[in-house]
């Protein structure tokens, strides 16, 4: 027998307010680590700096686009719990019609 999942809609707002945390802290954190970069390549000139630039603009390309998943994993699960409590509304509606 497969495994039986069991979601509360609040369950579904928790996980997605996490979500939209972490893609913050990510967005944060590529932001921090650009202004650095920057900052050090006013002050430090040639080949090995641009290529130290470089790379951290690489690492925060990845960052931005983490985050953005991130995100997105976070309005999906949003979604989700919208969709539940309309289904679960519905389906209360519905049961209350029934006739004995």
């Amino acid at each position: 027998m497969g495994k039986v999942i069991r979601v509360t809609p609040e369950e579904l707002e928790k996980a997605s307010g996490r979500l939209a945390e972490i893609s913050e802290n990510y967005t944060e954190i590529y932001k921090k680590l650009m202004e650095q970069a920057q900052t050090m390549g006013e002050a430090w000139e040639g080949a090995d700096n641009i290529a130290f630039v470089d790379q951290i603009t690489g690492f925060c390309t990845e960052l931005e686009r983490m985050s953005q998943k991130i995100l997105s994993a976070s309005e999906t699960l949003m979604k989700q719990k919208e969709h539940y409590v309309n289904r679960q509304e519905t389906n209360i509606t519905e049961a209350r019609k029934l006739t004995n």
